[in-house]
């Protein structure tokens, strides 16, 4: 199960730039754990007015990363981040060394769990401004 909350939300021109945080927690799901921005709550280290979304589409690009530096690859875990058709249904991988996902219902490893705990998971998400 993955804790999703949204820390900031940002206009660039025409875009909007939605910064979330991930606290992964119990097993994994196969073909990765949906990251619901629809439903995120707001982090308490929120910038901005209010941590709703005003995009009725899907992503134009989804990224996850450990905040420590590390992109995609955390130890013997990989986590990749895959765009949905929209704000409520953007997913996490987690696959191993050899590129396998990991097994449904498997604990997640302590390489995800410790960088959501310590330094944290975060992400962007980017969306065409809804107009």
């Amino acid at each position: 199960m993955l804790a999703v909350t949204i820390t900031n939300i940002q206009a660039v021109g025409g875009e909007l730039r939605v910064s979330f945080r991930i606290v992964p927690s119990g097993t994994y799901l196969t073909g990765g754990e949906i990251v619901n921005l629809a439903a995120a709550a707001q982090d308490i280290r929120f910038l901005g007015l209010a941590a709703a979304i005003p995009a009725s589409g899907a992503p134009i690009n989804f990224k996850i990363w450990d905040q420590s530096g590390n992109t995609h690859r955390l130890a013997t875990t990989g986590v990749l981040a895959i765009a949905g058709t929209s704000s409520a249904n953007c997913r996490m991988a987690c696959v191993t060394v050899d590129g396998t996902e990991l097994a449904a219902a498997a604990v997640y490893p302590n390489s995800v769990l410790n960088a959501g705990a310590a330094h944290g998971l975060v992400g962007e998400a980017v969306f065409q401004k809804f107009i």
